[in-house]
């Protein structure tokens, strides 16, 4: 997830009120910084979840603790840790385990190869922490994660993506290890013909998360959401926080200039320029802070995020 940052100079002052609203009045719901802004309204951010969740998984879902922004540590603090865009955790009547709904908006294209892996771990950690010891593995929450998308994740076009585990040598036996991963492109085409209804019905919502726009005769969850994030968008503190933040970024960005300057050259400063505007794009100011005083953790983040063709080119 991103929001729109241009790189500005030290002395450059702070965004105004009236170009911080503007920018806020364009973001569509695919915008994490609009997606988290929905959410901070536990009621209207359950409108906007549960919505997605009955579309997208075709049947009525009862949510129950809508958490936005849900961290998890590592296993250790030397370990990576985690962050959903919204996490939340729906108690089976009559059982002590649960189903964990997992919903990230991604927008950044750049992030595409990281997805499967990024999956994996995110999984990973939140199963650490729901099986207490002396439990039985059955009790273990099943796991599902709809990843919505401005970008093909996987380049076949497609508008839906469902990926689960499989007995590749017996695909007739179910493997029943709870987890399902859907993977939702807003602009692709329709791949669900034989499900028309519903198929329709998905694409208009993704249109509307990842575009803005909104049919003459809109469903009714599209109606819900535009209602929602209209409002969200009016709130005077909504453009507040979103200054408040552009202003955190650039104190940020001056500061890792002004470490960087000290010690690398013209060309070195490039590459770490773009590290620094990844990291920024994907709300990792832990990482950029902590970059910008140790030269090998920010050499590791050069190996990990840049190609060598961002690295070269100049």
């Amino acid at each position: 997830m991103s929001i729109e940052i241009n790189v500005t100079t030290a002395d450059t002052p702070r965004i105004t009120f009236d170009e911080a609203r503007k920018r806020v009045s364009e973001m569509n719901l695919i915008n994490g910084f609009m997606f988290d802004s929905v959410l901070e309204d536990e009621e209207k951010g359950s409108i906007v979840v549960k919505g997605i969740l009955d579309t997208v998984l075709d049947m009525d879902v009862p949510i129950g603790n809508v958490r936005s922004q849900k961290a998890l540590s590592g296993l250790d603090s030397i370990y990576h840790g985690i962050r959903f865009d919204v996490c939340i955790d729906n108690q089976k009547q009559n059982k002590s385990n649960a189903t964990i709904y997992d919903i990230e908006m991604e927008d950044r294209a750049a992030d595409k190869d990281e997805l499967p892996k990024r999956g994996r771990y995110y999984q990973g950690i939140c199963d650490s922490k729901k099986l207490p010891s002396g439990h039985s593995y059955l009790e273990l929450p099943d796991y599902v994660s709809i990843t919505i998308l401005s970008y093909d994740p996987f380049e076949a076009g497609d508008m839906y993506y469902e990926v689960s585990s499989t007995i590749t040598t017996h695909p007739e036996i179910e493997y029943k290890d709870g987890i399902k991963r859907i993977f939702l492109y807003g602009k692709g085409k329709n791949n669900l013909k034989n499900k028309k209804e519903y198929g329709e019905r998905l694409q208009e919502m993704l249109e509307y998360i990842v575009t803005g726009q909104v049919k003459a005769n809109p469903c009714e969850i599209v109606t819900k959401m535009e209602e929602v994030v209209s409002e969200t968008k009016k709130k005077a503190e909504v453009t507040e926080r979103y200054m408040q933040r552009w202003d955190e970024i650039e104190h940020i960005k001056r500061d890792v200039r002004e470490e960087t300057r000290k010690i690398v050259t013209e060309e070195v400063t490039d590459t770490v320029n773009r590290l620094n505007l990844i990291l920024i794009e994907s709300g990792r100011l832990d990482d950029l802070t902590r970059a910008a005083k140790e030269p090998e953790y920010q050499k590791k983040l050069i190996e990990e995020l840049l190609t060598e063709k961002d690295v070269t080119k100049s």
